[in-house]
């Protein structure tokens, strides 16, 4: 039960101590409720209601018995709650409780109808997968019968389908009354009727009308629509952007992360205030949450680089066509990706300029200019910049966007093995942002053949799993050029009176870091952020301040609060406080936890007293009290433990999720199981297409088909030993295998020797 307190009005107090000698209990009627008084309202709340109706005030009128509930019954109710000042979130009547009851009994029924034969339907799939033989094409159809068969018959849809194609002739008539210029008071009367026709709609369907047989709108609904199972981008900031609650904010997770991982992900990204969806398509806003996260990644990044000697610069972001398609493996992989200036003005440019989709076009014909003899080597540049790639695959912020920041490193060697050493000298670099920065760990190996970057003698990955959908990600690449493109733009040095083509690397790593580490880590709270590159790392709150306390002692705990927040930050943590008088302190846990803070400090008047503090970690909301003069090594131990425990969970989650498979029919089952997969692989590119093809699977109840397996790279050798023992941890090890030239391609049809073990699963 809950007690709600109002102030009532003068003459309302006048008219309750009238009363006040006369006995209004009546046997059986009322009972005593807590806090229960004149002028006071005493709202009961069971559980249930308050879970249904959700902080909504809603006042029912009983008129299922019109001797006892008259309108001047209901006119007296509306005059006292004016006098009391309440205004009910609605307004209902026990009649249209029981119709709309009736109406849902109705509706249950026919759904278990269905219900009941989608079951029938699933089991004739299920055998028909077992070998029996089946006709699911015509099961399939005997369901949609029975669908269309139970659904009754509704003449309210019959009149609204009437009334929209009046709608639509008198629409016409409208049209080509304007379109021939007929008179004013004409047209003004014929869109008098068309509003009506449209008011009449509104009435019967309880929506308003909109067009249903327009070639251009169903063809821009069908470009729009987002897949089956997905949120369309355009939906996602339609969501974002509603606002419900009473305080003009809405701050908790709708989506849960484990029942809708795209939606999750959506309003996670938005709700953290991470980024703002923006009006082009596939491109977004980095706000400064995210942008702070992004300074961290680059400045651990331009250390590291810096101690190897490469030096920063930036080029420009156009390109010519020429200079694009001199390398034609390379332009052939990005070519459909190209964005183009064509005008300047209304004007056509002479030759179409490219924005870069990379840079290694742009920038090595100027080497090529630069370097004449060994002694300009080596050289080693590295530049911070967006580039733009027109996906036409569904758009998603971080991981898959139209425009993304990133860094991109390009070297020259005169050696070929000083240009295979700095290959995976970057590689480990790589692996160490996302291990010792985002917490998430990665297997580092080849791409094969097939998923190589275009113009390289190969590619070495750091590839990244999220467990909840049971995905791979390709987190950061490192490629050895070779002398592919120094040949192909002529990058010659003179060394020894002789004349060499130069050995090239090119390495970047991209704002795709930051949706890794949040589909890893974050919850149905909100983002989870490892505390070495949170923008803060530690949130001070004030607690326990009541209206009774007096101004002095407010004043004295806000002071100790601002002691707290100085001394983190002269032993150089990231932290701030939140004295904002307009939230209440449960509001601003919500708020911190659902930005990804790793540590809240709470203070109140008895920590005060008693010289403590009470830290709350973010990662599981484990509470830790420490004196005072205890809380730098408390806060540094808590950080780290906070780093380490989300780096361990996530190296459990991969483990877990990775099987050693050298049976077709197995590597499909686990796969379905949300699995990475380590098999022998012949490393021929038709037959990796003939993986991903034959291992993607239909989704008989909604017709959409679920992406197959692809290659994600051949693990190093150090990395397959790791790989191998995870497997060993969870699983019963296994007889010794054949060696790998012994071993058959995991594909049923492929009948030449492995080459090595790959590893394979789904991925973005």
């Amino acid at each position: 039960m809950i007690a709600k307190n109002c102030s009532p009005p003068s003459k309302l107090k006048e008219k309750s101590a009238a009363k006040q000698t006369k006995t209004r209990k009546q046997e059986g009627k009322f009972s005593d409720l807590p806090g229960a008084e004149m002028g006071k309202v005493v709202v009961r709340s069971p559980q249930y209601y308050t879970e249904a109706f959700q902080g909504q005030l809603i006042i029912r009128f009983d008129d299922t018995n019109p001797a006892k509930e008259t309108v001047e019954f209901e006119d007296a109710i509306l005059e006292d709650l004016r006098l009391l000042q309440i205004k009910p979130d609605r307004f209902t009547h026990t009649s249209d409780y029981f119709e709309m009851k009736k109406q849902s009994d109705k509706v249950r029924n026919l759904r278990s109808i269905i219900d009941q034969e989608v079951k029938v339907l699933l089991n004739l799939i299920r055998d028909y997968k077992n070998g029996i033989d089946q006709d699911c094409k015509s099961a399939d159809t005997e369901v949609a019968s029975i669908k269309s068969k139970t659904k009754p018959e509704n003449k309210e849809i019959s009149k609204a389908k009437k009334i929209s194609e009046e709608i639509e002739k008198q629409g016409d008539k409208v049209r080509n009354l304007k379109s021939s210029k007929a008179d004013r008071s004409v047209i003004d009367q014929e869109v008098n009727v068309l509003l009506s026709l449209k008011s009449d709609y509104k009435n019967t369907t309880g929506q308003d009308w909109k067009p249903t047989n327009s070639e251009a709108a169903s063809k821009k609904e069908k470009q729009n629509s987002p897949k089956p199972g997905k949120t369309s981008e355009k939906e996602v900031v339609k969501n974002a952007d509603v606002v419900t609650s009473k305080t003009g904010t809405r701050l908790g997770l709708e989506a849960k992360k484990e029942e809708n991982f795209s939606d999750w992900y959506s309003q996670v990204i938005t709700k953290s205030e991470m980024i703002k969806y923006c009006d082009v398509l596939g491109c977004h806003v980095f706000r400064p949450w995210s942008f702070s996260i992004w300074k961290m990644i680059r400045k651990y990044i331009n250390k590291e680089i810096m101690e190897l000697g490469v030096k920063q610069c930036l080029f420009s972001m156009f390109g010519t066509r020429d200079a694009l398609e001199k390398e034609k493996a390379h332009i052939t992989d990005f070519a459909p990706e190209v964005a183009w200036v064509t005008k300047w003005n209304e004007d056509d440019l002479e030759e179409p300029l490219a924005v870069r989709p990379t840079s290694e076009t742009i920038m090595y014909p100027e080497f090529a200019k630069w370097l004449k003899s060994d002694d300009d080597l080596p050289l080693k540049l590295n530049q911070w910049c967006n580039v733009v790639r027109w996906e036409f695959k569904d758009p998603k912020p971080f991981l898959r966007t139209r425009e993304f920041l990133w860094q991109e490193g390009h070297t020259a060697f005169a050696t070929q093995t000083e240009a295979e050493e700095e290959v995976l000298t970057i590689l480990d670099m790589y692996a160490r942002v996302y291990e010792e920065l985002l917490a998430v760990p990665v297997i580092k190996g080849y791409k094969t053949e097939k998923e190589k970057f275009a113009g390289s003698d190969y590619t070495t990955t750091v590839e990244a799993f999220i467990s909840t959908n049971g995905r791979a990600i390709q987190g950061a690449t490192s490629h050895h050029l070779g002398q592919n493109f120094s040949k192909m733009f002529n990058i010659q040095i003179e060394a020894d009176g002789e004349k060499t083509f130069v050995y090239q690397n090119s390495w970047g790593l991209t704002t795709r870091t930051i949706g890794v580490m949040i589909m890893v880590h974050g919850d149905d709270r909100g983002l989870v952020l490892p505390p070495n590159v949170a923008p803060i790392q530690v949130v001070v709150i004030p607690c326990g301040i009541v209206a009774s306390m007096s101004k002095s002692k407010k004043e004295e705990l806000q002071n100790e609060c601002t002691c707290l927040v100085e001394q983190l930050k002269i032993n150089k943590f990231r932290v701030r406080d939140d004295f904002r008088p307009n939230r209440t302190p449960g509001w601003k846990f919500n708020h911190w936890e659902l930005k990804g803070v790793p540590i809240r400090i709470e203070f109140g008047p008895r920590d005060m007293e008693r010289n403590e503090v009470t830290l709350v970690r973010r990662d599981n909301s484990e509470r830790e009290v420490v004196k005072k003069d205890e809380l730098i090594l408390a806060v540094t131990c808590m950080l780290k433990k906070v780093q380490d425990s989300l780096l361990e969970r996530a190296k459990h989650k991969l483990k877990e999720h990775i099987k050693q498979v050298e049976n077709w029919d197995e590597f499909k089952l686990e796969l379905d199981k949300k699995n990475l997969l380590l098999s022998p692989f012949c490393g021929e590119p038709e037959c990796e297409d003939n993986i991903k093809q034959q291992s993607a699977r239909l989704n008989m109840m909604d017709g959409t088909v679920t992406m197959g397996a692809k290659s994600l790279c051949i693990p190093l050798e150090p990395e397959l030993t790791k790989l191998i023992n995870a497997i060993n941890e969870f699983e019963q090890p296994t007889k010794p295998t054949k060696p790998i030239n012994e071993l058959k391609c995991i594909h049923h049809e492929c009948k030449k020797n492995a080459k090595f073990y790959t590893l394979f699963g789904r991925s973005y």
